[in-house]
């Protein structure tokens, strides 16, 4: 009869269903990245660290 014109849910419904993971996957990277921009400093000129002397004095 009409057994060719029959398509499973499943097969119908898994493009739909990686749609939806697929932009909230997005939205998440989105928030993720704003996130990690909003925790980091922004600092025009890195800092150089300074150096401890281990000498405590020449000795001539």
């Amino acid at each position: 009869m009409g057994d060719d014109k029959i398509i499973s849910f499943d097969d119908a419904a898994n493009p739909h269903i990686f749609r939806r993971k697929e932009e909230k996957m997005k939205s998440m990277r989105a928030a993720f990245k704003a996130a990690r921009e909003e925790a980091m400093p922004t600092r025009s000129k890195p800092v150089k660290k300074r150096r401890k002397s281990n000498r405590k004095g020449k000795k001539k």
